[in-house]
């Protein structure tokens, strides 16, 4: 997990590739469908959720990134609050956020990203209902975009840094399939600790600096990834994204 300013470039180029050919598949998948009267396969679908899944987590890289540059915010003063939202008074209300409203990520006086609650197709893809869980991860339970700042990511960032990263949770297999051949280039589901599912983000990380298993992801085929879908290695079957915001 070692640093290097080519990585962070080259993680630029390829997001930026990979979005010219999102936006090709995108206007492809909705010609398909509109050309069978909106009656598309399940792999068709399946390629347009993902790609809808990626398209709006790099608008949320972009929006983070942008807050540090432009206005000059710490990544501990990120805040990923959204007013009217029940569960976001108790997970995203971040102390240290400015008051100005400066660096909150959908804030019109922050980056003015506009809030997808829940990402299109949740309720089709989504297997939280086959588990058993604490009360605490209902967040994730409905296909929502997941902040978190607990996870090590293979060759992402420093040793043993934790990033931030927004993550989704209880997708089924196909879906993680399809977000991976568009991620990185396979359909292969690699083994992983996502973050926890703990579902919050309030200004601090979670495990930095030391070697936190519980929230590493290490498989060969995702070095230097900066996104891609796993399967959790303690429980079969069930399978999450990640995207990193920022590379620490």
């Amino acid at each position: 997990m070692n640093f290097r300013m080519t990585h962070s470039k080259g993680n630029a180029l390829f997001l930026i590739l990979i979005a010219v050919a999102l936006f090709a598949a995108l206007s492809y998948a909705i010609t398909t469908s509109s050309r069978s009267g909106g009656r598309g396969t399940s792999a068709e679908n399946a390629r347009l959720v993902a790609g809808q899944i990626f398209q709006y987590a790099s608008e949320m890289r972009a929006a983070v990134q942008r807050l540090q540059l432009i206005n000059g915010c710490t990544l501990e003063q990120i805040s990923f609050y959204k007013a009217g939202e029940p569960l976001h008074i108790t997970y995203y209300a971040n102390p240290n956020a400015p008051a100005d409203g400066r660096c909150d990520v959908f804030g019109p006086d922050g980056a003015g990203l506009t809030y997808v609650p829940q990402w299109m197709g949740w309720n089709e893809y989504n297997t939280y209902d086959n588990y058993t869980h604490a009360a605490w991860e209902t967040e994730a339970a409905t296909g929502r975009f997941i902040p978190e700042g607990r996870g090590q990511f293979y060759d992402v960032g420093t040793m043993y840094g934790t990033e931030l990263t927004v993550n989704t949770y209880y997708v089924n297999e196909e879906l993680c399939r399809a977000y991976n051949r568009l991620a990185i280039q396979t359909t292969d589901i690699p083994p992983g600790y996502l973050p926890g599912f703990y579902g919050s983000w309030m200004g601090a990380f979670v495990g930095d600096g030391v070697n936190d298993s519980h929230a590493a992801t290490t498989a060969p085929v995702l070095l230097g990834e900066v996104t891609a879908c796993v399967e959790n290695k303690h429980v079969p079957g069930v399978y999450g994204m990640y995207f990193v915001l920022v590379e620490r």
